[in-house]
């Protein structure tokens, strides 16, 4: 069962959410459009690929694969003579 300073702490927070909703959407709307780009992100990503986890991560598939290209290229060099040759 709640206590009474619970209910209380309760009610304070629901009545004090749409007034904090309101500062929070004005707050938004005074930023410039840069400032609203950061926050929605795919504008800074485009300008900046570098700061996109994505573009990182593909970036090192792509080095993991040549380089599991490479390795297979020496093992298949180095196999060619320890055939068998009867």
């Amino acid at each position: 069962m709640p206590t009474e300073n619970e209910i209380a702490w309760v009610a304070a927070w629901k009545s004090a959410g749409p007034k904090l909703q309101q500062i929070r959407d004005e707050e938004l709307r005074q930023k410039s459009n840069k400032g609203v780009r950061m926050v929605g992100g795919s504008t800074v990503y485009e300008t900046n690929p570098h700061l996109n986890g994505m573009v990182s991560m593909q970036a090192w598939f792509m080095r993991h694969q040549l380089l599991l290209s490479q390795r297979d290229r020496k093992t298949e060099r180095s196999n060619i003579g320890d055939g068998d040759e009867s």
